[in-house]
């Protein structure tokens, strides 16, 4: 059993609870003052929910992930959280932010060398301040493209739990950057030609019948407000 999630995440935090519990915590609780909404384990996760289950919902259900890598981050569930949010990262559908927590690059090339090339936010300590810096960070590094994306790729991945739809497909393939996929979209009849736009046209009034999608829509209904596209806008 899982808690189920009410809503899409800004930000997913991985963390190794031994190194950076009181870290996490204030993290999270600036970029909630930013007003963004966060996933962190120790506020979503409750008695008898499935430790495993509730990281990949989390995972799934997040625009970015913030990994905060410590001495001992690539040790027990944190690895398994760290390889889930890479594969998603090489398929283009989260984008990491790395925190070297207390550690210099030469220690992230010996841990993980992978992440060593990455631009990285750097902490010494777990005050006020370093959570303060470090989620300033964070949202400055906004990426309205990226986001704009993943909120496509969110509530596409819902619908197409309900429906089948070669153009749909083309759009997920297209999003997750899997070739194999959209060739198989494409010859089974998806349109290379079809928009975002098309898409929300087709689907926007899907959580009539489907509830399950509202989070998603919810979430790229704001931004789509937000930036015009919709409610009186510049069209789309």
């Amino acid at each position: 059993m899982v808690a189920e999630s009410s809503s899409i995440h800004d930000f997913f935090i991985s963390y190794k609870h031994a190194d950076t519990k009181d870290f996490a915590a204030k993290l999270k609780a600036t970029l909630v003052a930013f007003e963004a909404d966060v996933w962190l384990d120790s506020e979503m996760m409750h008695p008898g929910d499935s430790l495993l289950a509730g990281i990949e919902d989390g995972i799934r259900d997040s625009i970015d992930a913030i990994v905060i890598m410590s001495e001992h981050y690539f040790t027990g569930w944190a690895e398994a959280e760290r390889s889930a949010l890479f594969a998603k990262m090489v398929s283009k559908r989260l984008r990491i932010i790395p925190i070297w927590y207390c550690l210099q690059e030469e220690r992230v090339q010996d841990l993980a060398p992978m992440f060593a090339g990455m631009k990285a936010i750097k902490v010494a300590d777990d005050s006020e301040n370093s959570a303060l810096q470090a989620a300033t960070e964070v949202m400055q590094g906004y990426k309205r493209s990226q986001r704009r994306a993943r909120l496509f790729d969110l509530f596409f991945r819902a619908v197409s739990r309900h429906v089948q739809d070669r153009d749909l497909e083309v759009w997920i393939a297209v999003l997750a950057d899997d070739v194999k996929a959209l060739e198989k979209a494409l010859q089974a009849g998806g349109d290379p030609n079809i928009t975002d736009a098309a898409l929300w046209n087709r689907y926007n009034k899907i959580i009539t019948e489907h509830k399950d999608v509202f989070p998603a829509w919810r979430r790229l209904f704001l931004y789509l407000t937000e930036e015009g596209s919709i409610g009186g806008g510049s069209g789309g």
